[in-house]
């Protein structure tokens, strides 16, 4: 990832455009484009009377600039092409086709090096809803420069030049919806103050986190908190020369927990808070892998808060190696019941019947035993994998009560005895958390009653498209098929597409619904099948997925074949209309690009 030219970008945009009347891409042609009545004209067609319903963006875009000046599509081009700067879910073909359209034949298309070197690469990912609801940030820019644009020069310059937070206050105080290109801009502007974080449900993840190490003053908001927050880091990060980031593979292992389109309360946050939490939904939405990153993450978190920064640094090894004997995972089943998780009868020495201790049991011994030397000790995390696999109530038996927050450390007597026939005492530590995950279409859920649920928080897993596009991007560096991702990334932008639409079909067929969506996990394979579609040859770029009369090549027909049509099968078994389901189920996944949807 190289910035500069974004850099360089913004720094012109903010001379020549925000300060100034100047057209960012042609200054010396078009010196008088971002006077405030055209940026106002642009206001007006698309904040003031915005086209409603279904279409495309750039359809409605374009319709909406019907008769403007060269001088307003170029403000609108240019606003664009700003939008356009931090992204990395554009390709840069895409980047440059709506920018020069949106100025239009009688302008002059792009060819600014600076343009096409920021195209060619990227800040951030801003998410899924970056795309599907474009209008959302590019109203949130126009309206930015309208309001900017109409105050006084001086005015102007005291906010864009060194006043960050002036700045910030600007740009929270506007009645559009903010969504993250508020963060975006911020960053663009000033990138030494806030971060390359788009969501600010990342941000609140961050803070989370590593709160512990800076201490904020009360009136300081979250923004403020992690500019702190990164400058103690710097100051002890040995080696850190640049800027930190917290996208960084030694910080965001520390952070990043789970997806947060679809919630605004960090899953760190409800972990510490209620001690116990479940991660719920359809398969293949990647449940347990969440409940490993977030186990991993309170470790790494309470350590750095705990230590300090100079000794998390110095005993990186020692983390690794806690990270192994701190998590206890079980993969609970019908014959995992309350001997095996608290204590039972079974044969001893002498082939005497004796209790012994379950798994919590020998937990909670075993965090009581080790010895954390100088460093404050460190949590432990039991992960219960399909939790209503069992009788979770039956299995937690004491611990049913006990492992609620504000009866952690009161002392449970056991039926259970040791030899000397003394009972055995539970007591469920402060600094022991439990994760569970649950497939929601197990017929079991219905054992999980309304006791049990409130002593857990309820996390939705759902498909998650940028999920999905990690894993592509992932496979295609490891697979290597004959065509590159970028070159691909039209077509699988349009395959997320159809994989949306096909879940929300699944969810509203009455014989399925929203436990029978399709998770992420299930359309991992694509870099593999691309590859075995296209032996020995490149394939035409436009016939990855489909050819360019819209038929499905070999790759997508076998991804339904071979991960998608059993699946549906399975859940569908039974049903009087399984193969209608199926025809309609398929014609979705299959439909190629500028093909409506039922």
């Amino acid at each position: 990832m190289d910035r500069s030219g974004s850099d360089r970008v913004v720094d012109r945009w903010r001379e020549h455009s925000l300060l100034g009347d100047a057209s960012l891409l042609y200054p010396d042609d078009f010196p008088h484009a971002w006077a405030y009545e055209n940026v106002q004209d642009l206001y007006v067609r698309f904040v003031e009377n915005p086209i409603e319903g279904e279409g495309r963006f750039d359809a409605k875009w374009e319709e909406q600039l019907s008769g403007a000046s060269q001088d307003v599509r170029l403000v609108a081009a240019e606003i664009l092409a700003v939008y356009y700067l931090f992204t990395n879910t554009v390709g840069y073909n895409r980047k440059l086709e709506m920018v020069n359209a949106t100025i239009g034949d009688a302008g002059p298309d792009v060819t600014d090096e600076d343009v096409q070197h920021a195209f060619r690469n990227w800040i951030g990912a801003p998410g899924m809803g970056y795309n599907t609801s474009q209008y959302l940030p590019v109203r949130y820019l126009i309206d930015f420069a309208k309001r900017i644009k109409r105050l006084a020069t001086t005015e102007r310059r005291e906010l864009l030049e060194d006043n960050p937070w002036g700045f910030m206050d600007f740009a929270d105080d506007t009645e559009q919806k903010p969504h993250v290109m508020r963060n975006i801009l911020c960053h663009l502007v000033y990138p030494e103050y806030f971060e390359r974080i788009a969501a600010t449900g990342n941000k609140q993840d961050v803070h989370t986190a590593f709160a512990g190490l800076y201490d904020a003053a009360e009136d300081e908001n979250l923004d403020q908190r992690l500019y702190g927050i990164r400058k103690v880091l710097e100051q002890s990060v040995p080696g850190e020369e640049e800027q930190l980031d917290f996208f960084s593979d030694e910080l965001e292992s520390i952070w990043r927990t789970a997806p947060r389109e679809d919630t605004k309360v960090s899953p760190l946050s409800a972990l510490l808070r209620k001690k116990q939490i479940v991660f719920h939904g359809p398969p293949g939405t990647g449940k347990t892998f969440t409940a490993n990153e977030l186990a991993e993450s309170l470790i790494r978190s309470s350590a750095i808060q705990r230590w300090g920064v100079e000794d998390y640094y110095a005993n990186r090894q020692r983390i690794e190696q806690l990270l192994e004997t701190h998590v206890t995972r079980l993969q609970l089943h019908p014959g995992f019941g309350y001997s095996e998780f608290i204590a039972g009868l079974q044969l001893g020495e002498g082939n005497r019947t004796e209790y012994q201790e379950g798994k919590l049991l020998q937990i909670i011994r075993q965090m009581h035993d080790m010895d954390s030397g100088e460093l404050a000790p460190l949590p432990h995390v039991l992960l219960l994998d399909e939790i209503n696999r069992t009788d979770l109530s039956a299995m937690l038996g004491e611990a049913f009560s006990a492992i609620e927050a504000d009866k952690r450390g009161t002392p449970v007597t056991l039926p259970a005895t040791d030899q000397e026939g003394n009972n055995f005492t539970l007591v469920i530590p402060e600094d022991l958390y439990i994760i569970g995950t649950m497939n929601e279409i197990d017929h079991s859920v219905e054992s999980l009653d309304f006791a049990l649920r409130r002593r857990f928080l309820w996390f939705n897993a759902s498909f998650d498209a940028e999920g999905l596009r990690a894993i592509w991007q992932d496979e295609w560096e490891r697979v290597r098929p004959r065509v590159s991702h970028d070159d691909a990334e039209p077509q699988l932008e349009h395959l997320i597409d159809n994989i949306e639409t096909l879940n929300a079909e699944i969810a509203s067929t009455p014989d399925l619904g929203r436990a029978y969506q399709v998770g992420h996990a299930f359309f991992s394979e694509l870099a593999f099948l691309v590859d075995e579609a296209f032996p020995g040859r490149r394939p035409d770029l436009n016939g990855i997925l489909w050819t360019r009369a819209g038929n499905p090549t070999r790759a997508l027909i076998s991804m339904w074949e071979f991960s998608i049509r059993p699946l549906l099968e399975q859940y569908l078994a039974g049903s009087d209309i399984q193969d209608d389901l199926l025809t309609g189920f398929e014609k979705t996944f299959m439909a190629p690009p500028g093909a409506p949807h039922a």
